[in-house]
């Protein structure tokens, strides 16, 4: 074959290959697809249980996070006696009757956990409160906690960025560093209120903190789905972050107008499976109306920010869970887990599951 022939095949082969990166170019992503393969419900503690007032103590679970075949579970109120940690088994599952409380010192002490992760390709659990409330005695510092542990040293936690005021020791001094990326039009300085749903770290030691309310404060804000990074390392058995904090990712759910709904953040995972972002979001209306939908994105597609992608059931309909869920765990390549935080929302019939205050509703999804 003389050079002038292989010139031509080479050049016709270059042109094909173009073309078809053209075409592809424009092509849509096609959303995963997912279906709900069980369902249930999950005692947080014994029916009929209150507080020392008498007041009823709700299962409002917000945190999942899977490993040794177990699912720990965080609550976002006190449970009292105990800290508002527990582990259960987890099969297909969760087995009620092997819930075991994790009351060491620091998991007492935090406040109103939002969200549990693990970091990528280590053996590390880092947990969050909302970082939502604080005032100038300190009195309220423990809603500003960012823990950390090694899968299995449940009771060796670590408090991340501790700080201490009055005697109370804490994550405050995060706050601020949040804060102050969070800038909006109103606030160029950085929100004055804000409320941390969930965590995720990403490759590249990546943190992210799911903001789902931002604004002036806990009575006048807007929901949100925005994502801030900083960068972490471990050293030992600690947890340190650095002091790049940026915002990262920001979102909103308005193109899908057939939703229309108030859509706030709930949670956030890294699926190291798939290299991907899954985001959890949930609207709370009035007359006892809550719902959540999934939603995943590419990790490339992340960095590019582009649009999160809608999971759909096999039919193109949204995914969408009737129950309030905040918590979500990455089981396998396939399976992830949901659990519901319906906060005082009681003996309604959502998705075939009438919660009673002692439980959490929970769901275990299946992509296809």
């Amino acid at each position: 074959m003389n050079k002038r022939k292989l010139f031509y095949i080479f050049s016709l082969l270059i042109a094909l290959f173009s073309i078809t990166c053209k075409e592809n170019e424009g092509e849509a992503i096609k959303p995963d697809k997912a279906k709900i393969v069980s369902k249930g419900l999950v005692d947080g503690f014994a029916a009929g249980l209150t507080y020392s007032d008498g007041n009823l103590v709700y299962n409002e679970t917000s945190a999942a996070v899977f490993y040794n075949q177990k699912m720990i579970l965080g609550s976002d109120k006190t449970i009292p006696n105990h800290s508002s940690v527990f582990r259960v088994s987890c099969k297909t599952t969760l087995l009620s009757n092997d819930i075991e409380y994790l009351d060491n010192q620091e998991f007492m002490n935090i406040r109103k956990i939002e969200d549990f992760t693990t970091l990528p390709e280590s053996k590390f659990v880092v947990a969050t409160s909302g970082f939502d409330r604080v005032g100038e005695d300190a009195s309220l510092d423990a809603y500003n906690s960012l823990l950390c542990w090694k899968m299995g040293s449940e009771n060796k936690v670590q408090l991340v960025c501790p700080t201490t005021r009055n005697n109370v020791t804490s994550s405050v001094s995060l706050r601020e560093k949040i804060a102050k990326v969070l800038k909006t039009t109103e606030f160029p300085e950085g929100v004055t209120y804000f409320k941390i749903e969930g965590i995720s770290a990403i490759p590249e030691n990546k943190l992210l903190f799911g903001i789902r309310e931002m604004g002036k404060d806990f009575s006048n804000f807007s929901y949100a789905i925005s994502l801030v990074s900083v960068s972490y390392s471990l050293r030992g058995d600690s947890l340190f972050l650095g002091e790049d904090f940026s915002l990262f990712y920001e979102f909103s759910p308005n193109s899908y107008t057939n939703l229309n709904l108030p859509l706030g953040l709930s949670s956030i995972e890294y699926d190291s499976f798939n290299k991907r972002l899954l985001v959890l979001t949930s609207f709370e209306l009035a007359n006892e109306n809550t719902g959540a939908y999934l939603w995943t994105i590419s990790l490339e597609d992340l960095k590019a920010k582009k649009s999160l992608q809608l999971v759909t059931l096999s039919d193109g309909n949204p995914l969408k869970f009737n129950h309030k869920t905040e918590g979500l765990a990455i089981i396998d390549r396939e399976t992830i887990f949901l659990i519901a935080d319906d906060d005082r929302v009681i003996d309604k019939d959502f998705d075939g599951i009438i919660r009673k205050p002692h439980l959490a509703a929970y769901y275990f999804v299946k992509f296809e």
